[in-house]
């Protein structure tokens, strides 16, 4: 045996360290710490957080919708509200317009009154032309809304506005006797009354 050999087998080596034959107990460094299951206490309280919880939610839930459906009928209320608006500002335009086509109808009618004789008989289809155009003209107000008061019978403060009260013979006190300028009414209102003559 050569001089490197002994060296060699007079060498210590170190020795293994002894591993732990004995498993740990449980708990102790070294386990796996798994989670022990709670005590049934605990798990009671638990559960009755979880569902104060929900019950929370539930009530934010039906905050929330509540909240909404309010929103979504005050939105249609204000869109109601606005086409009433809208509805209302046209009515007025139209009304305002009609009210400055009256005095138009009122020279139509005039006109028609004091046709001279001679245009009657020899301007016939002329005369007739202009009647249609007036017609017309009162189909289309009419079409709208325009109505003409009755101005017959007993006198009516609201629809009629007497220019004279004068004795008539066979006429009772209160009637109307003459109708000085039509009336007219839009869409049930008064826009102008009739002036008329008062039997006294």
């Amino acid at each position: 045996m050569s001089e490197q050999e002994k060296e060699l087998k007079t060498v210590d080596l170190p020795e293994p360290e002894a591993q732990a034959t004995e498993t740990s107990a449980p708990g102790e460094a070294g386990s796996d710490d798994l989670p022990l299951p709670k005590e049934p206490a605990t798990l009671q309280e638990e559960i009755s957080r979880l569902e104060a919880e929900l019950a929370d939610a539930r009530a934010l839930v039906e905050e929330y919708k509540d909240r909404l459906q309010r929103l979504a009928a005050e939105s249609q209320n204000v869109r109601k509200r606005q086409e009433v608006m809208l509805q209302e500002s046209i009515e007025r335009a139209a009304e305002g317009l009609i009210v400055k086509l009256l005095p138009v109808l009122d020279d139509f009618q005039r006109a028609f009154e004091n046709v001279p004789a001679t245009l009657r008989d020899q301007e016939a289809a002329w005369i007739e032309g202009f009647h249609q155009i007036y017609h017309n003209l009162v189909r289309v107000l009419e079409e709208e809304g325009l109505r003409r008061l009755e101005s017959q019978g007993a006198f009516d403060p609201y629809r009629h506005d007497a220019i004279s009260h004068e004795p008539a013979e066979g006429v009772e006190s209160g009637q109307i006797i003459q109708t000085v300028r039509a009336g007219y009414e839009y869409k049930g209102k008064v826009i102008r009354p009739a002036l008329v003559r008062v039997a006294q």
